[in-house]
């Protein structure tokens, strides 16, 4: 690995996107971009313990 950046490591969910459609290539960055906001409101979120 070139880079041990987790931002910067490759998807291995689109490992295949350029044999998608233009349509499943647009659910492909959604569901990317939902594991975002999740893990932000994740750690922005009070602790409920």
């Amino acid at each position: 690995m070139l880079d041990d950046r987790l931002t910067e490591q490759r998807n291995p969910r689109s490992r295949e996107s350029d044999t998608l459609s233009p349509l499943k290539i647009v659910d492909l960055i959604n569901r990317e971009d939902r594991t975002v906001a999740e893990a932000v409101g994740l750690e922005a979120a009070p602790d409920e313990s």
